[in-house]
């Protein structure tokens, strides 16, 4: 939801409305991705998540190769949500504390990325089990957060028919557009993949679903498991 909320006004300014309805291209195919993950995570519901995967699949050396690039794929990730919180971040902070910072400058988001990141990897040192607590709770904020907005938009939020959501909205000539882009009047190129690829970033993770907080069960723990404490 952090991801919807972060890019819904870069989808929107660059495709319209069109953004909306083109989610369905995305969603369908990351179901498929999700199948498959959950899969994979059935047979192999141990801590590594990819590597684990890769390993039993195709081999040690394969399983080395996507453990690397999905950690550095998760270091580019966490910065690129980080800096994405930027513009919250800033908002609460002058609202509560009645300071002056300015989200548009470099300095400020900066700053702010690079303390949301200490924070993230303070809790990750901590261990998986203070992890595990604390995502716990990030659920249940995120789903009433998200119930709430949802109670909100439904009653104060429609200005707008249903017509609205095929509309072009000007997205696609540059004296009109939000965010100042041209497609030269071609609504279905340029706004159709910028709304896509920005789908495509919000519906990913499922691997994060078949990780394990726990170590790989060795041949001890199953015997203990069938026979017991003996």
């Amino acid at each position: 939801m952090v991801g919807i909320y972060s890019l819904f006004a870069l989808g929107v300014g660059t495709g319209g409305p069109a953004y909306l309805w083109l989610m369905l291209i995305p969603v369908i195919g990351m179901l498929l991705v999700a199948l498959v993950f959950g899969e994979l995570a059935s047979h192999y519901p141990v801590a590594g998540a990819l590597y684990q995967y890769g390993k039993f699949s195709v081999g040690p050396g394969y399983g080395r190769f996507v453990g690397w690039f999905y950690g550095i794929a998760l270091l580019v990730t966490l910065a690129a949500v980080d800096t994405g919180v930027v513009v919250y971040v800033v908002s609460l902070s002058n609202h509560w504390f009645s300071s002056n910072f300015d989200a548009t400058k470099y300095a400020t988001i900066l700053v702010v990325t690079l303390f949301l990141l200490a924070i993230q990897t303070t809790l990750n040192i901590t261990g998986a089990n203070v992890m595990g607590r604390i995502a716990q709770f990030g659920v249940y904020v995120e789903i009433l957060g998200t119930l709430g907005i949802a109670i909100i938009l439904a009653t104060a939020g429609f200005h707008h028919g249903l017509g609205f959501l095929f509309s072009s909205e000007g997205v696609t000539h540059a004296a009109t557009n939000p965010l100042g882009l041209d497609f030269g009047g071609n609504r279905l190129t340029g706004a159709a993949l910028i709304a896509v690829l920005a789908h495509v970033f919000l519906f990913y993770g499922f691997e994060s679903a078949g990780t394990s907080r726990r170590r790989p069960r060795t041949p001890t723990d199953r015997c203990r498991a069938r026979c017991g404490s003996r």
